[in-house]
């Protein structure tokens, strides 16, 4: 029963970080530098893999988890790697391109 809970885990952590929204982390670059460790703890940053900012302050920048390729792996975890072939050359291509650049 415990496998089932932690697959069920992923494949929720998966659809958060492919589905979800970036509201907070918007929130993030316009707050003051003096917000407090209470606000911080109320944003919601599952989706964001990296922050920096600027050893004199001024520009943050923030980096997010690739939605598509947790969406790719919601797939495989989720047992759905049984697509039609058409959608599996389609993704292929567009992870293809995405490497490219």
């Amino acid at each position: 029963m415990q496998e089932k809970s932690q697959l069920e885990d992923v494949l929720k952590g998966y659809r958060k970080l492919a589905f979800g929204q970036g509201n907070d982390a918007l929130k993030l670059l316009f707050m003051d530098e003096d917000v407090s460790w209470h606000e911080l703890e109320e944003l919601d940053v599952f989706n964001i893999s990296e922050i920096t900012r600027a050893k004199q302050g001024g520009n943050i920048t923030i980096k997010f988890y690739n939605r598509f390729e947790a969406m790719r792996h919601l797939v495989e975890v989720g047992g759905l790697a049984q697509v039609p072939q058409g959608v599996k050359l389609f993704y292929d291509a567009i992870e293809r391109s995405v490497a490219s650049d």
